[in-house]
């Protein structure tokens, strides 16, 4: 089967039918069970060809966008979808307004909502920030002209409140930008020619920098960059291995990805391991056979401590697997994508979700029943995911103040103490929490239990 690299994310490609794909076909390797929770058809209000990364809201409850849709003119849509497979369809995205061609991970901010990024549209003509509610009600932010940047990929949402993005449009070859709530955006740097172009969402790290990925320029590059845009390239690939997916932190530290292409002698991509130093490591390179081939989706890390990607093609039937990398680096094709579960689950700058029941979520671009691609949940019968405390803002106030606790794996949160004393809380989503000082607290940690269990923040809280 020809590899199909996707060198330009804006050329949205669905999959045809072909022979190989056999509706019957057993997947080899299969170590989970793999359920179709929807196939897209892109008839009536409905979208299809869905390129995100789902994000949960409340436990069972996901939202996505697809690229193209009602009908394959059209601008997209914005979805919601149950772990039981209930699919709606909130908006549908107005090109010359809204945008249209969403893609990648849309996240929820501490006010609850939903920002996301349109590739193509708007008012500018060259894509746009938005925020959606839980309803569909969509407000653009930003609409991109090409003077203050264009083709903007997703948000990622810092520690200190703001947004910070990359697009790959704007400047001399793409920018780093910042954007607060509100929706006021200041580009923070250009990127070079010899750089390279923005190919990803960026991440911050541990250390509080960001992490991205360029292609195009002398060499292929991972680079860092500071809040106030000081670049620096810690890890190099040759031109054309396409690193164009975003990185994942994991546990020890260390950045993960993958390349579309290059860096191994079979030219299927690889999937790689990066210190915030730039000790680059190679830890499996694709065949475009079993394995699988060309992966296009980033990585998450479940509880079970090991990584988790898809690729776009090759498997037992050629539509794509899901892959494990272990701790230990150990390289494992966990499911082979058929035309029933949905083929090619590639979708640039996203990837796999592990959802508050344990299970992992993705979507495919096209398969299913009507081939407009599928929303899937993998259950591997992996932990669910423990609450962490990651900070709280303020540290110290009277009774009374609100409190934003920061973190992940909040949903469905059953209590929030201050040092043993109940207090009242809002969950805005699965990072964040807003609660209130209550009467009678005394300094000390702050605990949130969920059904998941329960985590105690690092620090006290100090109480006026």
């Amino acid at each position: 089967m020809p590899r199909k690299i996707r060198l330009n994310r804006r050329s949205h490609r669905i999959a045809l039918v072909l022979l190989a794909f056999a509706a019957g076909s057993a997947p080899a390797f299969a170590q989970g069970t793999l359920t179709v929770l929807h196939s897209f058809n892109g008839l009536g209000t409905e979208g299809l060809a869905p390129h995100c990364t789902l994000v949960e809201t409340s436990p069972g409850i996901f939202y996505g966008t697809t690229s193209l849709g009602p009908g394959r003119g059209s601008g997209g849509t914005f979805f919601s979808i149950t772990a039981a497979g209930a699919m709606a369809t909130l908006h549908a995205f107005n090109p010359a307004t809204d945008g249209n061609s969403p893609e990648g991970r849309m996240v929820q901010a501490r006010d609850g909502n939903l920002y996301g990024a349109n590739t193509l549209g708007g008012s500018g003509g060259k894509g746009t920030i938005f925020r959606s509610d839980l309803s569909g009600n969509i407000t653009v932010l930003q609409s991109f002209s090409g003077a203050n940047g264009s083709q903007p990929f997703s948000l990622f949402p810092a520690s200190n409140g703001n947004f910070y993005g990359t697009d790959e449009g704007g400047g001399k070859a793409g920018l780093f930008f910042r954007m607060t709530l509100a929706g006021a955006l200041t580009n923070i740097y250009s990127f070079t020619n010899a750089q390279g172009t923005p190919s990803s969402p960026v991440v911050q790290a541990s250390d509080g920098n960001f992490y991205g990925t360029t292609t195009g320029g002398t060499q292929d590059n991972i680079y860092r960059i500071t809040k106030s845009g000081v670049v620096t390239i810690i890890a190099s690939f040759p031109s054309g291995a396409l690193p164009a997916n975003g990185l994942k932190q994991a546990a020890n530290g260390d950045l993960y990805g993958v390349t579309q292409i290059g860096n191994n002698p079979a030219g299927f991509g690889s999937v790689f391991r990066v210190t915030t130093a730039g000790a680059l490591t190679t830890i499996h390179s694709f065949t475009n056979g079993l394995d699988g081939g060309v992966p296009q989706t980033g990585l998450v890390q479940a509880t079970d401590g090991n990584i988790y990607g898809t690729t776009s093609q090759g498997g037992s039937a050629g539509g794509g697997t899901i892959f494990q990398i272990t701790t230990t680096n150990t390289f494992t094709t966990k499911h082979n994508f058929i035309l029933a579960d949905g083929i090619d689950p590639e979708t640039s700058s996203a990837g796999l979700l592990q959802g508050s029941d344990g299970k992992l979520y993705g979507v495919t671009v096209s398969g299913g029943t009507s081939n407009g691609g599928t929303v899937y949940s993998y259950d591997l019968g992996l932990a669910k995911p423990k609450p962490r405390i990651a900070g709280f803002s303020p540290t110290s106030g009277p009774v009374g103040v609100t409190v934003l606790l920061s973190g992940a794996n909040f949903l469905g949160a059953s209590a929030v103490t201050f040092n043993g004393t109940a207090a009242t809380f809002t969950v805005e989503g699965a990072s964040y929490i807003s609660t209130t000082v209550p009467a009678g607290a005394t300094t000390g940690a702050i605990k949130v239990t969920t059904p998941n269990g329960t985590a105690a923040s690092k620090t006290n809280f100090t109480v006026q």
